[in-house]
């Protein structure tokens, strides 16, 4: 069966799509509230932009071990809401003229910690929604709907910025992150329980991937070309 007519990836799918263009939107909208609302300097924007990214360096690892001990959707489910919370703080503390710097970092911090298992969700439930057959069809989608999204999500934000005001422009992302969850609410897919090997430690299970990452011919190249277009 065509993944056009595949109900659960179509929502896995459209899920996936507005939480990348929700997480582009706040990566231009929240620096532009920062120096539009708080007056930010460089050394301030520059601080914010790195809490944006320090999620992955700091969570990456150990989420994917985490992510392998649960079922994902649920997560995936749980890290939208948590997303959608965190933003909706940023235009109401604006309104309520309370909004400060530190509440910023800490948002894009935690927002960022959510990203991190959610991308790690969605990349990993897919084998139980299509099956492996329709793997590379699946991928294929994902990644691109995701480059479609750090494509146009700037644009958009810098669009809504203009339209709406950076704090307006945050809530919609924020309410983006709830369509997503929406969507993820409604797939009928049970996922298999995850299989774990009695006795093996966080660390342990970490070192274990992270030494066949290096050691595969393939997966080594891949990590390091990720790694630096991440720096």
């Amino acid at each position: 069966m065509s993944l056009w007519r595949h109900r659960d990836f179509l929502l896995l799918w459209s899920g996936e799509t507005v939480s990348h263009v929700g997480t582009m939107v706040s990566h231009l909208a929240l620096p532009l509230l920062a120096a539009t609302a708080l007056g930010a300097g460089p050394w301030e924007m520059g601080l914010l932009t790195a809490a944006e990214r320090a999620a992955f360096l700091l969570v990456g690892l150990p989420a994917g071990v985490l992510m392998d001990r649960v079922r994902r959707r649920r997560v995936m489910i749980a890290m939208d809401v948590a997303r959608f919370a965190l933003l909706a703080t940023v235009p109401v503390a604006w309104w309520c003229g309370v909004l400060t710097f530190t509440q910023l970092v800490v948002v894009a911090l935690l927002a960022g910690v959510a990203t991190v298992f959610f991308d790690v969700g969605y990349q990993s439930v897919l084998p139980s929604v299509v099956g492996r057959a329709a793997l590379v069809e699946g991928n294929a989608k994902l990644e691109s709907s995701r480059a479609g999204a750090e494509a146009a999500g700037p644009a958009l934000g810098g669009g809504l910025a203009q339209l709406v005001g950076a704090a307006a422009a945050v809530l919609l992302d924020a309410l983006s992150y709830l369509v997503s969850a929406g969507c993820l609410a409604r797939m009928r897919t049970v996922e298999p329980r995850p299989q774990r090997i009695p006795g093996r430690s966080l660390r342990a299970e970490m070192a274990e991937g992270l030494r066949y990452v290096l050691g595969h011919p393939l997966l080594r190249p891949i990590a390091a070309c990720t790694g630096t277009s991440n720096c």
